[in-house]
């Protein structure tokens, strides 16, 4: 099966000539609400609705589908999944068989104006156990040197040698082999453990190119491999 790499489009003539289209933090989002947006966790969705007020876009970007920066960080650290889009991207999704995420109305303001069709999509990609310990080239690793080769047999086996490793050293995989019973199933998921990456099927793929989604950025996916 082919999959694709999904994220946002950085410095072009479409989405302006700016690192990220949305300013760090907007002036109107309030830490100490009680539904703040930097409450949400990365593991699990809210039992609110968070307010995210709006966001404000850089000078020189322009308005597009999908824009890129404005992820909150996540309450445990790190940063929560997700993407700020319109509603014309939200539609597409809800189209196809995405894991799991919710849609937050956010507004986003360009110079004076605002615009309201816009929505931060929440990511959680609570799949179950999707990727193929005994198939995947596993290798131990120390910064970017690569160490040598490790066999693993599942998921705890990973938890157990990689918690035991010494150091910086950790686990990882050029290529990790995906469960198609389980990832065949999905046009849009996050793979959590080893890429963090958002990945797309070629039918959620073709729908983006034929409604000439703006503001993305789609390759094809050179390291997984769904079998």
């Amino acid at each position: 099966m082919k999959y694709y790499k999904f994220t946002y489009a950085v410095d072009t003539e479409e989405t302006g000539h700016v690192f990220m289209q949305i300013k760090d933090e907007s002036p109107a989002l309030d830490r100490d609400k009680k539904n703040s947006v930097f409450l949400l966790e990365s593991d699990k969705l809210p039992d609110f609705v968070p307010d995210l007020n709006y966001y404000e876009l850089e000078n020189a970007a322009k308005l597009t589908d999908l824009l890129s920066g404005g992820i909150p960080p996540g309450a445990k650290g790190g940063l929560v999944d997700g993407f700020i889009i319109n509603k014309k991207l939200k539609d597409i999704f809800q189209q196809h068989i995405t894991c799991t995420c919710l849609y937050y109305p956010a507004w986003i303001k360009v110079k004076n104006d605002f615009h309201n069709d816009y929505f931060f999509m929440h990511i959680v990609s609570d799949l179950p156990d999707y990727i193929d310990y005994e198939k995947t080239d596993f290798f131990i690793e120390r910064y970017t040197t690569n160490l040598g080769p490790i066999t693993l047999s599942s998921k705890e086996d990973y938890t157990n040698k990689n918690k035991a490793l010494e150091d910086v050293k950790v686990i990882t995989t050029n290529n990790a082999i995906l469960k198609k019973e389980i990832i065949g199933k999905y046009d849009l998921f996050v793979e959590t453990h080893f890429k963090f990456n958002t990945y797309i099927s070629e039918k959620l793929r073709n729908a983006l190119l034929e409604e000439k989604v703006t503001g993305i950025s789609v390759v094809e996916a050179n390291d997984i491999d769904v079998i």
